[in-house]
């Protein structure tokens, strides 16, 4: 039910510096729970007890209720209030608790009036003030149950602790309690009001059967329905949202403004039917039509089959990220409550999961459920469902069987791969299933927190605020979520599946030949007419009996002492065979030949040339070591003969 609120803040002399801090932060907490999660029908009023200065309704019209300021008279709440929290400094007045009932109750009731409104006061104080007019609680109490007023008492500086021992707090904590229980309120601590000011609420929504058919568990099937549990909470979007007043009704609509794509030639707005649907595939967009659409779903039958039973402890907590559904045997049938009753007993005592089939209605998507049973505190027996991150793969795929691979399995290895794995999955040390979820209730705050700051000081430029306290001690060196680390599956792993290091050789680069295929060279038209003997006869069948270009090019197999720089070159150039280590060891033996004869200044240019092509063959096929020793073995001969070395080592030994 809508609510209309009074906030009622003990500011007075028995508070300190610290009181005052969390009061502060309780009731901005408190304030900003009715701005989220509030109707936009609700009425938020503010009231200062202990205040030195009175300033209210009823000190003004009958005298009294000193020390009770009224801030703001119940309003629709906005964000600018909260200006108040932050500037509110103690008054050193007395707190009285009936008067600044008194005074919420007269504000309550000529703000709802005849409005369908709930009224609630929440008093936030210390309980170190002293009561001395206790007695009229039994006068205002007929008068506060008769309006169905609730009060709410939210303590501060350890009141409304177990570990309170100030006799004064003692008694106004009997006295405030024994008010709460008679108006169905609650009192509770600084800190356990902190924690569910700090938790979300969860909305209600409409019930509605997702799934109304047979539960196949193979041979035997029974009708059961399926409804929502809780759904997947979506973060806030960027749509720009405005109001506009309606010309009819003269009341405020909500309006959501979509844009389109702009057409690239025409330079306008695209209307929705003029676009066309893309999917990806890769980083490429490819555009479908209406009419190919439904080419590209896959449909399926409805069902819910059961593929399997598991033991629990095979699943863990955190694959469980999507909605949850809740299934129930159908009511008019006592066939499907028995065999429903039957199959939850057995998996509560086996402590068995499920793993189901589900396609909710015909020509959808399959998708793969998670199946648990559940207890309720009230007797009451369910089965929950989620749906696990992944999908049915339509393919089809022919693997071997593996069963001819079972005797040549070490089971060593096996072990020690179940032992790893098992040390690397997440482990929930941690309850989580009690927490809605961090990323959520951060993003709430940091929205909260510019929201204020940009109200107090007009300023859109701020930080990211520090993390709230309620996260923090829930997040604080738990690692519910940690891997494991276990050194002894990690040792088992090294030592059944040794790691041997693997000489691979170096990868020569491939030899292109920029000369034409002797194939593809045509001598046709440079030939005299008359050089055939027989005029009929075509130049194909001459070229079969007598290939001229296998002549002209012919392969070359040797290296010459006449031209051995290009007989070389004609070897490693050939692409039918490989002659790279025949070429090279014909050179060398070239090179060594011609050191082996007499001076000449002829030879010592061929032997500069043949060098400077051995070496820069080398170098491109990654053979530095057959070129150094060369040429170590030709100085040392060369020693041995007096040979001059001058031309010889203007060549250096390459690096590698």
């Amino acid at each position: 039910m809508i609510e209309a609120i009074v906030l009622v803040c003990d500011i007075g002399c028995t508070l300190d510096a610290q009181s005052l801090d969390q009061l502060k932060q309780v009731s901005i907490a408190f304030f900003l729970r009715c701005l989220t999660y509030g109707s936009w029908r609700q009425l938020f009023g503010l009231v200062f007890m202990g205040s030195r200065e009175p300033d209210n309704h009823l000190h003004n019209l009958l005298g009294g209720y000193t020390h009770i300021k009224t801030v703001v008279v119940p309003e629709r709440p906005d964000i600018s209030l909260v200006k108040y929290f932050y500037q509110c400094q103690l008054q050193g007045g007395l707190s009285d608790y009936i008067d600044a009932i008194c005074v919420s109750s007269d504000l309550l009731i000529s703000a709802v009036n005849k409005k369908k409104l709930q009224p609630r006061i929440v008093l936030i104080t210390d309980g170190k003030a002293e009561q001395f007019f206790t007695q009229q609680v039994e006068e205002i109490l007929p008068a506060l149950k008769e309006r169905s007023i609730r009060l709410d008492v939210i303590g501060i500086d350890d009141f409304l602790e177990d570990k309170m021992s100030h006799s004064v707090q003692i008694s106004n904590a009997a006295l405030l309690c024994r008010l709460t229980d008679s108006l169905d309120g609650t009192a509770l601590s600084f800190k356990v009001s902190m924690e569910q000011l700090s938790e979300p609420i969860v909305k209600p929504f409409s019930l509605r059967t997702n799934y109304s058919g047979m539960l196949q568990i193979s041979s035997v099937q029974f009708p059961v329905r399926l409804y929502t549990y809780c759904r997947d909470f979506k973060p806030p979007t960027g749509n720009r949202i405005f109001w506009s007043e309606s010309m009819e009704s003269g009341k405020q609509v909500l309006c959501v403004k979509e844009t389109h794509y702009f057409s690239v030639q025409e330079d306008r707005e695209l209307e929705p039917e003029e676009m066309i649907e893309g999917h990806f595939y890769g980083r490429s967009l490819i555009p479908v039509s209406p009419f190919d659409l439904p080419a590209l779903s896959y449909g399926a039958p409805k069902c819910l089959k059961v593929l399997g039973f598991f033991a629990k402890k095979d699943f863990s907590q955190h694959i469980l990220m999507s909605g949850v559904d809740v299934m129930i045997p159908d009511p008019n049938d006592e066939i499907s409550i028995t065999y429903f009753v039957s199959l939850t007993e057995a998996m509560l005592e086996m402590d068995r999961v499920a793993l189901c089939r589900y396609v909710r209605r015909d020509n959808t998507s399959p998708a793969l459920m998670l199946m648990w049973p559940h207890l309720k505190s009230d007797g009451i027996l369910c089965l929950f469902l989620c749906q696990l991150p992944v999908l049915e793969d339509i393919r089809n795929h022919t693997f071997p069987s593996l069963h001819s691979l079972a005797d040549n399995v070490d089971m060593e290895q096996v072990e020690a791969i179940r032992n790893w794995i098992a040390s690397r999955q997440l482990k929930d040390t941690f309850q989580s299933t009690k927490v809605f979820h961090y990323y959520h209730q951060r993003l709430l705050q940091c929205l909260q927190d510019r929201a204020i700051y940009q109200t107090l000081h007009n300023d859109e430029k701020s930080s990211l605020p520090p993390l709230s306290p309620y996260l923090e001690r829930v997040l604080e060196n738990t690692n519910f979520l940690t891997c494991g680390r276990d050194s002894e599956s990690t040792k088992q792993l090294w030592k059944y599946f040794p790691l041997r290091k693997v000489d691979k050789p170096k990868r020569r680069k491939q030899r292109t030949m920029n000369m034409p295929s002797p194939h593809e060279i045509s001598i046709e038209p440079y030939l005299p007419p008359n050089a055939w003997s027989d005029v009929n006869e075509s130049f194909e069948e001459y070229t079969k009996e007598e290939p001229i270009e296998e002549t002209i090019f012919a392969e070359k197999s040797k290296v010459g002492e006449a031209t051995p720089v290009a007989d070389f070159e004609n070897m490693l150039s050939n692409k039918r065979h490989d002659w790279l280590d025949e070429a090279m060891k014909q050179m060398q033996d070239i090179i060594e030949r011609l050191f082996s004869e007499e001076l000449d200044q002829q030879r010592d240019d061929k032997i500069i040339h043949c060098l400077t092509a051995f070496r820069k063959r080398c170098i491109m096929e990654g053979e530095e070591l057959r070129y150094n020793r060369l040429l170590s073995d030709i100085i040392r001969k060369a020693v041995s003969i007096s040979l001059q070395l001058a031309t010889i080592r203007s060549y250096p030994p390459l690096q590698y």
